[in-house]
């Protein structure tokens, strides 16, 4: 009993610690877990104070190189906090990608939309470390 008790951590301690590199707890391929990049920032207007509930568009961009085209599929619209944060996690590709952001006013304001940011994201390799990008987007 006592050699079980003196085992028991230090087998906790070993198994704790991936001696053959970093595994996800699944067993799962990174690649198939791993998000793509986070695409984050702050929602703000002319005093820049924070506007919540403004809502986020994220457009990817069918053009390369990146440009401020606005040609593209429209993917994800999120909706800023109350403290003006917004985040879009976007899927995962091997290469360059192009994405055009912009935040609109909420309903009942009388802001106008901000101008638009484009944002290159490169992966690498498919098991390359996800980009993130901080943004702040201006109501006008």
């Amino acid at each position: 009993m006592r050699i079980l008790s003196r085992v028991l951590p230090i087998l906790g301690v070993l198994l704790a610690c991936d001696l053959t590199g970093p595994r996800p707890l699944c067993g799962c391929p990174p690649e198939l877990i791993a998000p793509g990049a986070v695409i984050g920032g702050l929602v703000i207007d002319a005093s820049s104070a924070p506007v919540a509930a403004a809502p986020v568009t994220m457009q990817v961009l069918s053009d390369a190189p990146c440009t401020n085209s606005t040609t593209g599929s429209i993917s994800a619209t999120a909706t800023a906090s109350p403290g003006g944060r917004f985040r879009h996690i976007t899927g995962r590709w091997s290469g360059n990608k192009c994405f055009r952001f912009w935040a609109s006013p909420p309903a009942g304001s009388s802001l106008s939309p901000s101008d638009s940011q484009v944002v290159n994201i490169d992966f690498r390799g498919v098991k390359a470390v996800p980009d993130s990008v901080e943004l702040t987007l201006r109501l006008r």
